[in-house]
């Protein structure tokens, strides 16, 4: 899986249940001008689809103009909801089915320009915290 990049190459990652999850991160990651990967949640685009989260990104962008974004979609083991996800401008797509399955994933993500990752990376879970924008400047690293 050569073509397949580690998570350390997207921004730290918010997981984002609902489009206030990822207003919250693109108004705090915009005032700290860092950029963020919206992460869905476990197996996301079986139950959301696979272009809810780029639609929640577009959504969120319009909320605040100029924040910067990477979208990671989890994908579970369905190919073909990965590939729709990369149809749908999805910058990165989660998928942890058969190794064989996940190289050639990798190869058509590397066409679209988009990052394939077979582990799913540490994110921040707004919904757990006392104070989300607290948490968030922690995470990007402002403490």
């Amino acid at each position: 899986m050569s073509k397949a990049r580690r998570a350390a190459s997207l921004p730290p990652a918010i997981l984002v249940r609902h489009l206030e999850d990822a207003i919250a991160a693109f108004e705090v990651a915009h005032a700290m001008k860092r950029p963020v990967t919206l992460l869905s949640p476990e197996a996301g685009a079986l139950w959301l689809g696979p272009g809810w989260l780029v639609a929640v990104a577009r959504e969120a962008a319009k909320a605040v103009p100029g924040a910067k974004c990477r979208t990671l979609l989890d994908c579970a083991d369905r190919p073909d909801l990965a590939q729709a996800a990369l149809r749908d401008g999805t910058d990165a797509i989660l998928f942890t089915g058969p190794a064989r399955i996940a190289t050639k994933l990798a190869d058509i993500a590397a066409a679209y320009g988009a990052v394939l990752l077979t582990k799913r990376p540490p994110a921040l879970e707004l919904a757990r915290q006392r104070s989300p924008a607290d948490a968030l400047r922690h995470w990007l690293g402002a403490d």
